[in-house]
């Protein structure tokens, strides 16, 4: 995926693209808390109770299971869901809105990171830290786009803004959320585990911003000395880093971690692809809102392809990330 802060401005920039007159623009606007959320997807439930004395089992599975299998079936019963939930309908529509922006964009970006980053395998020792690479490299991708193609500073973006919905979104996700896990994925909901994790998420990211360093060198030296690099400071935002080559805007070859099909992109380029992909998910919600019965499997199917978050490809495919060249063994300084 990237991070917070890009997928948030994946979500502004396709809604910011569809017409005035498009009915899921009407209801986004009206309950934008929930599409700002859904750009988030599952992303939230791996900051749940992130202390490891804490005595409750955390969520990350759930984030987990809805990045990795039974994509068109989250949102073929998200849907369906939806326009049969009077009460709470426009919430969860704007929220599956949001989700379906972070979808397009994991698809888009998430080959090009894993490429750099390498791919943590629970079974193969020593593999965690390319789960802390992945993390790193997310934040500086957020840094350098903001910068590149907001001209603004990602280290002082509220980002726990992004996690405090309304009262009511909460309520409504509580609800979503029970349903959706039990009915896709057949795994119970902890009462209250929604607003729980949000609060968790929320009350990290009021501590990812560090514009001077100095969280990142203290975390470093503890770091070192129990010899887990960037297992915290891979969180914090830099005031800046270095955009040409984060964003790989010189075009260099790298290739899908997957297949080793050779791709050029630059970093904007597959947001952009994102953005666009978003923009054609909102139309096709437009157009299935006032069937009798909502969406198909058939229309869904159209929509997202059973697309894998990580991999950008079905998520039934069965094949291994193989291929890698970690950008901090070239470029250790970033």
């Amino acid at each position: 995926m990237s991070d917070m802060l890009n997928h948030y401005c994946c979500g502004r920039d396709a809604l910011k693209a569809m017409p005035e007159d498009s009915a899921i623009k009407k209801i986004i606007l009206e309950n934008y808390d929930a599409y700002r959320l859904g750009t988030q997807g599952p992303d939230f439930f791996y900051y749940h109770h992130p202390m490891p004395w804490n005595p409750l089992r955390p969520l990350h599975r759930y984030g987990n299971k809805i990045h990795k299998t039974k994509i068109d079936a989250f949102f073929y019963f998200g849907f369906q869901y939806a326009l049969n939930a009077p009460k709470d309908k426009n919430i969860i529509l704007s929220y599956l809105a949001g989700f379906s922006c972070h979808h397009s964009l994991d698809v888009a970006s998430h080959p090009y990171i894993f490429y750099l980053t390498g791919h943590c395998d629970a079974k193969a020792p020593g593999s965690r830290v390319f789960s802390y690479y992945h993390k790193y490299f997310e934040v500086l991708l957020d840094v350098a786009y903001y910068q590149y193609e907001y001209q603004k500073l990602a280290c002082f973006f509220p980002l726990d803004k992004l996690f405090t919905p309304r009262k009511k979104t909460v309520d409504a996700l509580e609800a979503f959320y029970s349903f959706i896990m039990a009915c896709v994925y057949n795994e119970p909901l902890q009462r209250g585990c929604v607003a729980d994790t949000l609060q968790d998420t929320a009350e990290l990211a009021r501590f990812f911003g560090d514009p001077r360093t100095r969280k990142k060198r203290v975390v470093r030296a503890i770091e070192k000395l129990i010899d887990e690099e960037k297992v915290v400071s891979r969180v914090f935002y830099p005031l800046f880093t270095d955009e040409l080559t984060v964003l790989n805007l010189a075009n260099h070859p790298w290739k899908h971690p997957c297949t080793g099909e050779v791709h050029s992109e630059s970093y904007p380029q597959l947001f952009k692809q994102a953005v666009a992909e978003t923009t054609r998910k909102l139309t096709a919600i437009d157009s299935f809102m006032d069937l009798p019965k909502g969406p198909t499997p058939e229309i869904i199917g159209d929509m997202y392809h059973n697309l894998c978050y990580d991999t950008g490809l079905p998520a039934n495919a069965g094949l291994d990330m193989q291929y890698f060249d970690i950008i901090f063994d070239h470029y250790p300084q970033l």
